[in-house]
């Protein structure tokens, strides 16, 4: 869950930064992997062996120079102080901070641990993962550095270096002690917490109080503040579960978990930490006279998270070839492609997150909201599961003497059904710019140039912008943490949705249940890119204005149409590079017939974008003897064009016609 590798340890690289008579202090470099490296701030005692060693992880709003006290114009850290005088060898990491101030955050508008987040979620990392395996890395450096017994070593965090704590201690069993503060409680709320904390599926198997029962029955210390981040009924209701697992191990006294007092919690946290480890005889120590320089410091912070961003870029770079290994499209044979396929299918499940939609009464409650010439309209409100209704708009030909094709219309980001079928009051084809001016809409109505032509259309609505009560200018859609959390895609609710509305269209006597189309342009183009593999029922799939070299469309830093530049996280989805990217997923829809369309002026997709990933397809098609995937591009720009894909559409979805037809 955390997405930790195997590290192979390299020279640590130390600097001897001065101190004092009885306090020697060190800058250590732990080599992890190619760039990927646990810096380490030590204060070793030096008038005897170190009684115990404590790594303390800080909050991400300070240096670990700040959280020490060793800044300029600072004084020494009452809880350093309070561990050098017991004897006690103290390792504090460079972590990152939740700050916007690096160049490359200013221009993507992303702090730095959202940043990294986002390159590392996509290859199979979590930022707190990384942070865990500096930490982990930074313990057995300590063990042989300072010649402490491994269990005599010990971690202590706060806020989000708590997190990194409490993680560490229950992946790594050699790890002595553990006491943290203001981070432990229920977890129910883990999607409203920073974005860089987001572990895929994590509320599926752990609230802190199992993570807990992975340090049982070493000693834990939860500490938390009154008025801090945790609040006391959430600690220690998450406290009483935890205890479940000490007092099943017989021991009980191993978990505390007490409120202090803010002004002296950090260092209530450190005492805690040096009596769990035996080391309570006091020396008093000469305070540390060290400071480091501001420009220092600064120096620090960016080699640290410059060397990550490298790492992770390293990282997303190779997985190209990951995914190529991983599927083997163009060498599949065609007695292998059903398996393969399947395969895909499968994968894409688990990634997505199926949620099971029964058998339940869809319960249609309709409307009649639009008569003309050529059909007639509805508003259609359909139960998915209980709590989740699919709304959309439906349009039926006048004339039906047989069944018909349906398609599917998808609407895009901030739009509605009435945006794709026009059906508003009046009825008209435009919108109005900031300046009340009339301006033709992207969709130019397909849903009624279809149903004019003959095609029942359902415009569903899709939960693109953020739901009712979420603060405008929200910049994290909280359906996509919540599905997060769950080990699913935001876009799981959308298929759940598309499921039943299909289920409804079947049903209907004047639609034709083995020709049904789906055609989505823009958000409705990833719709229709993500949803339609997993639903076998869609015969013919249509992608508008949204295909793309979808590596760089996540990942590049200086194009702005890269989602690196968008305010949302819907499209940073776990380990997907390792294994899906648009070519996977027009794969994963073999044997149906596939269309992308895209205008050359297009700024959602740059031609080189367009064209390097079709590249790739011509080569599947090839491969595979495709003739039914087609690239249509037409001179415009981010809209539909609807002249070969409706050409498309008839060719897959309509019966041939017979003498007498119209």
């Amino acid at each position: 869950m955390l997405g930790l590798i195997e590290t192979t340890f390299g020279k640590p690289q130390i600097t001897d930064l001065g101190g004092t008579d009885l306090v020697r202090v060190e800058d250590v470099t732990v080599p992890l992997d190619e760039n990927f490296k646990a810096p380490l701030l030590l204060f070793t005692p030096r008038a005897a062996a170190p009684r115990a060693a404590v790594i303390a992880v800080p909050s991400a709003n300070e240096s670990r120079e700040q959280f020490a006290g060793i800044v300029e114009g600072m004084a020494p850290a009452r809880w350093l102080t309070a561990l050098l005088d017991r004897g006690v060898a103290v390792g504090v990491p460079t972590t990152i901070e939740r700050r916007m101030d690096h160049p490359l955050c200013q221009r993507l508008h992303l702090d730095r641990r959202r940043l990294l987040h986002r390159l590392g979620f996509i290859v199979g990392r979590t930022l707190t993962g990384l942070e865990v395996q500096q930490v982990l890395g930074l313990r057995t450096f300590l063990a042989s550095h300072v010649g402490v017994p491994a269990d005599r070593i010990g971690i202590l965090g706060e806020r989000q270096g708590g997190m990194t704590a409490l993680y560490a201690a229950a992946i790594d069993e050699k790890v002595g002690a553990l006491s943290i503060l203001n981070y432990f409680q229920q977890r129910e709320a883990c999607w409203k917490e920073p974005v860089d904390r987001m572990l895929y599926g994590q509320l599926n198997e752990f609230g802190d109080a199992e993570v807990a029962a992975l340090i049982a029955p070493r000693p834990l210390t939860v500490l938390y503040t009154a008025e801090g981040p945790t609040p006391p009924t959430s600690v220690e209701a998450e406290a009483v579960r935890a205890r479940r697992f000490y007092d099943g191990l017989r021991q009980t006294s191993a978990l505390i978990v007490k409120e202090v007092q803010a002004s002296h919690a950090l260092e209530a946290c450190a005492l805690a930490i040096a009596e769990t480890l035996e080391a309570t005889e006091k020396t008093e120590v000469p305070p540390l006279t060290l400071r480091i320089p501001a420009e220092q410091i600064e120096r620090t912070r960016n080699d640290h998270f410059e060397a990550l961003h490298l790492y992770l870029r390293h990282l997303y770079a190779e997985s190209d070839k990951i995914r190529k290994r991983h599927w083997q499209l163009l060498s599949t044979g065609p007695s292998e492609r059903t398996q393969v396929v399947s395969r895909l299918h499968t994968e894409l499940s688990e990634l997505m997150g199926i949620i099971p939609t029964g058998n339940g009464s869809l319960n249609p409650r309709t409307k009649l909201i639009k008569v003309t010439d050529a059909f007639i309209a509805y508003d259609v409100l359909l139960d998915v599961v209980p709590g989740v209704e699919a709304y959309g708009q439906l349009l039926i030909p006048k004339k039906v003497e047989t069944r018909l094709p349906v398609v599917i219309c998808q609407h895009g980001n901030g739009g509605a059904p009435k945006d794709v079928t026009g059906i508003v009051e009046p009825w008209i084809n435009f919108s109005l710019d900031h300046s009340g001016k009339k301006v033709q809409t992207i969709y130019h109505a397909f849903a009624v140039r279809l149903a004019e032509r003959g095609y029942v259309t359902f415009a569903p609505y899709v939960c693109v912008p953020n739901p009712a009560g979420v603060p405008e200018g929200a910049t994290v859609n909280p359906l996509v943490r919540q599905a997060a959390a769950i080990g699913k895609m935001r876009t799981s609710i959308e298929l759940t949705k598309l499921h039943r509305i299909i289920d409804f269209l079947q049903g209907l006597p004047f639609v034709d249940p083995e020709r049904i189309g789906y055609y989505g342009l823009s958000y409705g183009g990833y719709d229709a890119i993500w949803m339609p593999p997993l639903e076998p029922r869609i015969k013919a799939d249509v992608i508008s204005g949204n295909f793309n070299d979808w590596r760089e469309k996540i990942t590049n830093e200086v194009q702005p149409t890269s989602y690196m530049f968008h305010e949302d996280e819907d499209f940073y989805n776990w380990d997907v590079l390792n294994v899906f990217t648009h070519l996977e997923l027009i794969a994963s829809m073999w044997p149906r017939p596939v269309c992308v369309e895209w205008g050359v002026h297009d700024p959602v997709t740059p031609p080189d974008w367009h064209w390097q990933a079709w590249a790739q397809v011509e080569s599947l098609i090839q491969s595979w003897n495709l003739d039914h995937v087609r690239d249509v591009v037409f001179n415009g720009p981010h809209e539909i064009h609807g002249v070969e894909t409706f050409e498309f559409l008839d060719t897959f979805l309509r019966k041939p016609a017979s003498a007498s037809s119209d």
